[in-house]
């Protein structure tokens, strides 16, 4: 795992115990091999994580279940990640992403 995406949970879950293999510390997709990218978006391939504030845009959660118990969803949310795969898919045709996030799973299997 890339070490600014190992940051965050080494710092917050293991007392800053966990760390990147040097290995793959500074890996990133533009790395891979065959990834096709102009320099315009250099940028997509050359960060290792990204956070997209939406905060004030006014995606609402949605909550399935009692009170403050069950699933919740953002479809919203998910439309702006699955923008954000396919375009680093595109980038490299072979790359295959797993992602595990209750936004993606609502989108592809909503509860009802």
């Amino acid at each position: 795992m890339h070490e600014q995406i190992c940051a965050f949970p080494s710092h917050t879950l293991y007392g800053s115990k966990l760390v990147s293999h040097e290995s793959v510390a500074s890996h990133l997709l533009q790395d891979l091999p065959n990834a096709q990218a102009t320099s315009e978006d250099d940028d997509l391939l050359q960060t290792p994580v990204v956070f997209i504030d939406t905060a004030g845009c006014e995606y609402f959660e949605r909550l399935d279940g009692d009170g403050d118990e069950g699933s919740r969803c953002n479809e919203n949310e998910a439309t702006i990640v699955s923008r954000w795969v396919d375009k680093l898919v595109w980038f490299h045709p072979p790359l295959r992403i797993s992602a595990q996030t209750t936004d993606l799973t609502f989108r592809s299997n909503p509860v009802s």
